[in-house]
């Protein structure tokens, strides 16, 4: 091997070794990239300020409070949510206001008075058992790098009435940023782990009145949610997707090695190649069958990348095969330029996909 060749093998080796780190770069960075929402309510002081500026001062405010103890998914877009809800209300509170809540985006929804009781500040307060389904928008893009936010929306039951509602944050111990409250420590959610809950105020835009024309300014006004983010933990994804897409680009690059070497013959070698298109095809459709009635994910650009790599080697070992039954040289038909150029170009092509779909620059 001459000293030129050698200093090609070195660049190639450093350049592929490069895109590869690369590729682990941004998977780890959109692994840990959690963003806490901006627009939490996280201590009686944001609360105020938020309050100042809702434009009806006749509202009751009701402190609202839950506890989450069972979240479950009963498909890819629906979310099970069971645990205790309580209100408190002080002496003037009239009994039409003590109504409780509903969840406007449930599919179904049941709750039971569990007990009411009064404070030593004569304060009443009501505690709830509830469960309820709710459709959620959940984007799956991202698969595995994905977070999910589940929220639960929260419309006083006479929600005609001048009733809102407010986060009972003196009942939890921390509701700072990036912390988990309202829900229960013990709660099994695999795939997922939670990364924090949080109560926001958001302002829901409606074509309609609902029927109720003496009260459209009402429904307008911003309505409590209570929010839960969780992350996927990708370790199963990368045992049963990423590690054997990985495999099969090894395997892709040694055959095309031990080809260039005379070990094993053109036809030994087309059929290990067709053998390998086979095994991306299951390797994919095992991807989506765990992804049922969800549209394209990022990780998927790991299989395109494999099929176009698969059939560009065939082409160019067919053009190979072909120009040397002619005894005709080529100096981009050349065994050695596929193996130099094999790594860069399948990472490249890979990391180009992958920044595009996790870090879109526009």
């Amino acid at each position: 091997m001459s000293r030129l060749q050698k200093k090609k093998n070195h660049l190639f080796f450093s350049l592929s070794l490069a895109l590869f780190l690369l590729l682990l770069f941004q998977w780890n960075l959109a692994t840990y990239n959690f963003i806490p929402s901006p627009n939490q309510v996280t201590n009686e002081k944001e609360l105020e300020r938020i309050l100042s500026k809702t434009k009806n001062n006749k509202n009751l405010l009701i402190p609202t409070g839950l506890e989450i103890f069972s979240i479950k998914f009963s498909d890819r877009y629906t979310v099970m949510v069971g645990g205790f809800l309580w209100q408190i209300y002080d002496k003037n509170t009239p009994n039409w206001a003590k109504g409780g809540v509903l969840f406007p985006e449930s599919i179904s929804s049941s709750t039971r008075l569990v007990f009411e009781e009064k404070s030593e500040e004569n304060k009443t307060i009501k505690v709830w058992r509830f469960y309820t389904s709710l459709r959620q928008n959940l984007d799956y893009f991202e698969y595995p790098f994905d977070n999910k936010l589940i929220h639960l929306r929260m419309w006083p039951k006479n929600y005609h009435k001048n009733i809102f509602l407010t986060p009972d944050l003196s009942s939890y111990k921390d509701t700072s940023m990036k912390t988990s409250f309202g829900i229960d420590n013990s709660i099994t959610l695999k795939p997922y782990s939670i990364q924090e809950t949080y109560f926001t105020f958001e302002r829901k835009e409606y074509d309609s009145s609902l029927g109720l024309h003496h009260i459209s300014k009402k429904i307008h006004e911003p309505e409590l949610h209570f929010n839960v983010e969780i992350k996927r933990d990708i370790y199963s994804t990368v045992v049963g997707n990423i590690i054997p897409i990985l495999t099969i680009w090894s395997a892709l690059y040694f055959l095309l090695h031990l080809y260039s070497a005379k070990i094993i013959q053109i036809n030994s070698l087309f059929s290990s190649y067709i053998g390998l298109l086979f095994a991306t095809v299951l390797s994919h459709n095992q991807l989506r069958g765990k992804l049922v009635n969800v549209n394209f994910v990022q990780l998927e650009y790991l299989h395109i990348a494999t099929y176009l790599i698969i059939l560009t080697l065939l082409y160019f070992l067919l053009s190979f095969e072909i120009r040397d039954k002619r005894k005709k040289e080529s100096k981009i038909f050349n065994l050695k330029n596929y193996l130099l150029f094999y790594w860069p170009i399948l990472l490249g092509i890979v990391n180009c996909f992958t920044y595009i779909s996790l870090f879109p620059p526009f």
